[in-house]
């Protein structure tokens, strides 16, 4: 049973990190090889079972989980007692494999990359406590934090809260109130798509404008009536009026790149901007009405009809590689100013890529090539998210909220990669093939009931107002909505339910913006769960090559199986001391 460990703790003492060698029968590489004449000592002594699914707990979606077993070193001789003093907390652990009896270091395939948590050390062995490299996920989302020294840092009374958080498209949310005489708040850290909405007890504010660039100057600028300004730099909103309150906003969240266009605009003519089919953008404008009418423009999606002079915030997704921005007039005179177009972030993949990015140690570069683009194509609806930045909320809770939302999961490959993927059941094409003749063991495994009903909660209110809270303008169908903390949708397939007499109806609420996009995912999760399904769990020899997410083709003479069929792996089971790995597939 050849396998080699490598690991790589700290060693204070120079100030750099060590790379020990082990295997469980002996085994020294080429001179050709990389690393090169290295012996790896005959240490492992313990099975190294690792376990991976694209499930943590009972459903599948969100966290991929990984389980190791310890990795027990043999230390009769007491030869390893002095690697306890290195730092072995989160250091790199590779385990290779290779199925070859005689195999070179080429025959080695790495079947865990992941890290230490921790070492003992006994009278006859060392053993490292192996953990998923997940744990990295394990810190507080939004790591920036108010220094408490006034203007757009808060007042010292906000020294050391974390700073709030929009990501996507998050709607009727308190932003965070930093500067009660100005009536300054917060929504963000950094650079943001801009406010769509501001309420006063349920009722509109006006998008006075313009937007400004600094702190300085938005409570510089002097304004009347019942109004707000915006500084997009730095994601906060000062309202011109002092509101009664509850004061909530709809606001876009981080965006990335320069500006696309030029910023001033002429009715009638269009600018180009260079964009990217499928990404998520903003258009941005100051619009002073004289007289007439104004239609902003992006490609061929039509924006608000503007009749009164305001700022224009306007979401939008290419469909090419550019997209013209234009201003529709009719009768109008005035001003087209400070305009802009920017990327968005809005759509899970990338959503995941900023909180990766900006929360934990890892980066984009972390990501598997390829993975963020593919769930982009799979996922392109817009999701939202707010933090108010009290308490602490966990980076890998919040990338759960994110890619639950659209029936996803992330996790890490065998080369230490971020991977993205969404369970949309067994492919077409299977990347492996077992036979009965492969099969040393098969069990049916229960399945979850039929699927009759899916509801979907989309458009989070995170600010629920009671009837207190509206003021007796507000209109009756914008109160219903302002009252309830999610809108819903759903899918339902009767047929299931005269078949299935304990067929289940199942609610999951999500992040989802838009009322299609709730809709067609309701429909593909009963598509996915509402047919009779069917799991086993298969015995194997080892085979390094064969992973989670991946479409298996089975065959056996027992179950129905006789024609073969094409099962999802959901989990697998790798046990070094027996050589065998145990499979659990589903269809």
């Amino acid at each position: 049973m050849p396998w080699l460990l490598k690991a790589e703790p700290y060693d204070d003492g120079s100030a750099g990190i060590v790379t020990l060698f082990f295997s469980d029968a002996g085994f020294i590489s080429e001179p050709g090889d990389s690393p090169p004449n290295v012996y790896w000592q005959r240490r492992i002594d313990g099975p190294l079972s690792v376990t991976r699914s694209i499930y943590a707990g009972a459903a599948a979606g969100g966290q991929a989980e990984i389980v190791f077993g310890d990795c027990v070193l043999a230390n009769d001789d007491g030869a390893l007692d002095g690697l306890a003093a290195y730092d072995w907390g989160g250091r790199r652990i590779e385990i290779s494999y290779a199925a070859a009896e005689r195999p070179v270091l080429a025959d080695f395939a790495v079947v865990l990359n992941g890290t230490a948590e921790q070492v003992t050390v006994g009278e006859r062995d060392f053993t490292i406590k192996l953990r998923d490299i997940r744990v990295l996920f394990e810190v507080p989302c939004q790591p920036a934090k108010f220094a408490g020294t006034g203007g757009a840092e808060g007042a010292a009374g906000y020294n050391g809260r974390r700073k709030p958080r929009v990501l996507g498209l998050a709607r009727v949310f308190e932003p965070v109130l930093i500067n009660a005489a100005y009536q300054v708040y917060a929504y963000g850290s950094g650079p943001g798509g801009g406010v769509l909405t501001a309420r006063d007890r349920g009722l509109a504010f006006t998008a006075a404008g313009p937007d400004f660039p600094d702190y300085a100057s938005l409570i510089a600028a002097p304004g009347v009536g019942y109004g707000y300004f915006t500084c997009d730099a730095l994601s906060l909103i000062r309202f011109i009026a002092t509101p009664v309150g509850p004061v909530t906003i709809d606001a876009l969240g981080p965006v990335r790149g320069p500006n696309l266009v030029a910023s001033s605009f002429t009715a009638g003519i269009a600018q180009t901007a260079p964009t990217v089919a499928g990404r998520w953008y903003v258009l941005r404008a100051q619009v002073t009405l004289g007289a007439g009418t104004l239609l902003p423009r992006a490609g061929a999606a039509p924006g608000p009809l503007l009749s009164a002079s305001g700022r224009v915030v306007m979401p939008f997704r290419a469909s090419s590689a550019s997209t013209a921005i234009d201003f529709v007039g009719s009768g109008f005179s005035g001003s087209i100013t400070n305009a802009s177009v920017v990327e968005w972030l809005g759509r899970a993949a990338d959503l995941v890529d900023y909180v990766v990015d900006t929360d934990t140690t890892l980066a984009s570069s972390d990501f598997a090539p390829g993975t963020i683009a593919a769930l982009n194509a799979l996922c392109p609806q817009v999701l939202g998210h707010w933090y108010d930045g009290s308490g602490d909320l966990q980076a890998n809770t919040l990338l759960d909220q994110i890619v639950n939302s659209v029936g996803a999961y992330y996790g890490f490959d065998e080369n230490r990669r971020i991977v993205l993927g969404r369970f949309d059941g067994p492919a077409a094409l299977a990347e492996h093939r077992i036979d009965e003749r492969d099969i040393e063991e098969i069990e049916p495994l229960d399945v979850e009931r039929r699927l009759k009903s899916q509801i979907i909660g989309y458009r989070r209110c995170w600010r629920p107002h009671g009837d207190q809270d509206l003021a007796g303008a507000v209109p009756a169908a914008d109160r219903e909505a302002l009252r309830v903390d999610y809108l819903k949708v759903t899918a339902a397939d009767p047929s299931v339910a005269v078949a299935a007499l304990l067929s289940r109806e199942e609610r999951y609420d999500t992040l989802l913006d838009d009322a299609a996009d709730a809709a067609a995912e309701a429909a593909r999760r009963l598509a996915l769960h509402s047919p009779p399904h069917r799991a086993f769990a298969i015995t194997i020899k080892y085979r390094p090559s064969v992973d989670v997410g991946e479409t298996v083709a089975v065959t056996h003479s027992r179950y129905g199986l006789s024609g073969g069929g094409n099962f999802l792996i959901m989990k697998t089971e790798r046990d070094a001391r027996s050589d065998r790995i145990r499979l659990e597939v589903w269809k």
